[in-house]
This record gives C-alpha cells, structure tokens and sequence, in this order.
C-alpha cells in the first residue's frame, strides 16, 4: 500500500467534541436539526468512532418520535446508508426515565458504510418531532477527519 495514501486515510489524530443537546431543540429536532460537526472542507470527510451519550433525566420522558439518528448532512432519514445505521442506542436513551450514559460504536460499524466527502455530521429526530419531555441529551463524538 502506498504510505501516503496510508497516512492520508488512516490519520493517526482523533477529535474529541461535547455538544449538548437542549430540551428545547429535541422537542423540534425533526423540523430543526442540530449540527454537530461542521463539514471539514472540500477533500474531507468525518468518520465517527463512537459517541458517548448521557440522559440528564428532568420530570418527563420523551414520548413519540423518538428515533433520533446522527448523520451525515444530506442523508435520507432511515435509507440505511450514512450514519444512522448504528444509533439505535440513541433511541433507546431519549425514552428512559433516569439519567443515563450509553456508549455506541461508530457509524457503520455493524456494516459498510458510504462516508460522504465534505458534508457536517447532525442530529434528526427520522419521523418527528416528539410532543413530550424535558432532559438534555449531551453528546461525545470522537471522530477523525479523513483526507481523501
């Protein structure tokens, strides 16, 4: 393998970035998605190692719409390509009624996945906006910029 090319696609950096997600914003995430990491620039693309999230549990759990998917800008909600092949613990978090950490692999990892060059890295509720809750979800993604 040419180790350039090497060196190029398998950056030895990892990035570490903590978004947190209000009530507020997941009550309209359907209509308003959130970005989490901007597009890196023509020639880049982002790939996620994991995402560590945690539940800070208010009085009231989300209910209804609750499929909430990180991915690539762009992406069809539920195509089964892009980034939210592997969130399903995502879902999971939105609906308990206690504060929670979950960790989930990266994007793809049970799969292939297409990573698309230059496009930012969201959150989407797939089907709508849920009509309850009241907990910030904050959110850990390592992810490494790859140049391509």
């Amino acid at each position: 393998m040419n180790s350039n090319f090497e060196a190029a696609v398998y950056p030895s950096k990892l990035y570490d970035k903590t978004v947190t997600i209000t009530s507020a914003e997941i009550l309209a995430l359907n209509t308003t998605p959130k970005v989490l990491i901007s597009a890196p620039g023509a020639g880049y693309a982002i790939s996620i190692e994991n995402v560590f999230s945690s539940l800070d549990y208010g009085s009231a759990a989300y209910a209804t719409n609750t499929d909430l998917e990180i991915r690539y800008d762009g992406a069809a909600a539920g195509d089964g390509t892009g980034a939210e092949a592997t969130m399903d613990s995502l879902d999971a978090i939105l609906l308990l009624t206690a504060d929670a950490i979950y960790k989930t692999p990266g994007l793809g990892a049970a799969a292939d996945t297409a990573i698309t060059i230059n496009k930012g890295v969201s959150a989407i509720m797939k089907t709508g906006d849920p009509i309850t809750g009241d907990s910030p979800l904050t959110l850990r993604i390592t992810y490494r910029i790859i140049a391509l």
